[in-house]
């Protein structure tokens, strides 16, 4: 896995998180730790775009309680939640193409929390995939 080694302090990775937030002038940032029911690690933040303000809440859930599983989960958020904002920057993609699934809800939950039920269903229809790989005799 990337970063199961990594030395650096979870403090660090926030704090370096915080700092790319600010210079995209964030209006507020919260980070969540929760155990239960799912133990999970994340951070919320609200933006303005295009006169809008949206919340964003980004989550992993650690595969244990080990400090090192922290320091590893806050690695990947951080180079995450770089290269979101890199991708914006330099506009390879949109803001609404990069935050989508992460944006809060009026219900509470991220489009992909509401979203992710209905995923199957958004695949193709079965025995495409077949069709698309046999070669035509």
């Amino acid at each position: 896995m990337a970063y199961e080694d990594t030395p650096v302090p979870v403090s660090q990775s926030q704090a370096a998180i915080n700092k790319i937030l600010l210079k995209h002038k964030v209006l507020g940032v919260s980070w969540t730790s929760n155990v239960r029911p799912v133990r999970s690690e994340g951070i919320n933040f609200s933006i303005e775009q295009d006169g809008r303000v949206f919340t964003i809440r980004v989550v992993a859930h650690p595969k244990s309680s080990d400090p090192q599983e922290d320091r590893r989960i806050y690695r990947v958020l951080f180079y995450h939640i770089k290269g979101m904002f890199e991708a914006i920057d330099s506009k390879v993609l949109t803001f609404q193409e990069v935050f989508l699934p992460f944006v809060v809800t009026n219900s509470g939950k991220t489009v992909a929390e509401e979203m992710l039920p209905q995923f199957a269903a958004l695949g193709a229809p079965p025995g495409l995939d077949r069709q698309l790989q046999e070669p035509k005799k």
